[in-house]
């Protein structure tokens, strides 16, 4: 069964055809993830100047940021502190340090748990509980993102959006 990933599902949800690219073989210069030790990072794709962006995932810290498509960008949303890690260095740490391939090996269950997380709850959640599992699993999200970002994120509008944090600020 062929791996359903992130992009598809956030293309579908915006009803985009998937944008293709060329996608180069990985040069060992390529870098392919990069670590949070302070700070967060938020995944967004552009689409062009009259439709809005895709905001794919947010990423805080002791997190692997790992891009979803080769043409997503990463932006800080406040002093980012962390390590890039490049093909080559991944593929040089795994051959003289076997035993890290359980540690790798965790890192990409990590962030496959995250993305699917994320397209669950795109999928199958309402967008009241979006909102809700965002504020449980990432509540700095609403204190460091734009609220377009934030509605983005959510795949709702920025009124409902405001509607949801009005609710819970009178709730608590």
């Amino acid at each position: 069964m062929p791996q359903v990933r992130l992009i598809h599902t956030l293309f579908q949800m915006h009803e985009i055809t998937p944008l293709c690219c060329e996608v180069s073989p990985l040069s060992p210069s390529t870098e392919v993830a990069y670590f949070i030790e302070k700070g967060h990072i938020m995944e967004y794709i552009d689409l062009g100047p009259r439709t809005s962006r895709i905001v794919a995932l947010f990423f805080g810290p002791s997190e692997f940021v790992v891009k979803c498509h080769p043409l997503s960008t990463l932006v800080t949303l406040d002093n980012v502190k962390g390590n890039p890690f490049t093909h080559g260095q991944v593929l040089n740490i795994l051959r003289k340090f076997p035993e890290t391939r359980h540690h790798y090996q965790g890192i990409r269950q990590t962030y496959n748990e995250k993305v699917a997380a994320r397209q669950l709850s795109l999928t199958i959640m309402s967008e009241k509980a979006r909102f809700e599992d965002m504020v449980k699993r990432q509540p700095w999200i609403l204190k460091l993102a734009k609220s377009n970002d934030i509605a983005a994120y959510l795949n709702i509008s920025t009124s409902l959006l405001s509607a949801f944090i009005n609710n819970s600020k009178q709730n608590n």
